[in-house]
């Protein structure tokens, strides 16, 4: 699996590719069914989802009809959720 990563003006977009196909799958255990390294891709998808949240990048998600891109964002109880752009 490839990912992209754009840095401009201050701003990072990244696109997860099928690490993060929709806004549903920022949970850290939601993972696509035919993963062929599913432990792998579960220790960075912490390590990126974390870096996401951190630095506030613009996240694309390309299967997603609703959100195709936002914000991950972390609630005061430690859950994750999309803002999506321009909201």
């Amino acid at each position: 699996m490839q990912a992209i990563r754009i840095d401009s003006e201050g701003r990072t977009a990244f696109y997860f590719a099928d690490a993060l196909p929709t806004s549903a799958h920022v949970p850290i255990p939601w993972i696509m069914g035919y993963d062929l390294y599913p432990v792998d891709l579960i220790e960075n998808k912490k390590r990126l989802v974390r870096q996401a949240v951190d630095e506030k990048w613009l996240c694309v998600f390309e299967h997603d009809p609703n959100v195709p891109w936002g914000t991950i964002v972390e609630d005061e109880d430690g859950k994750r959720r999309v803002e999506p752009f321009g909201a």
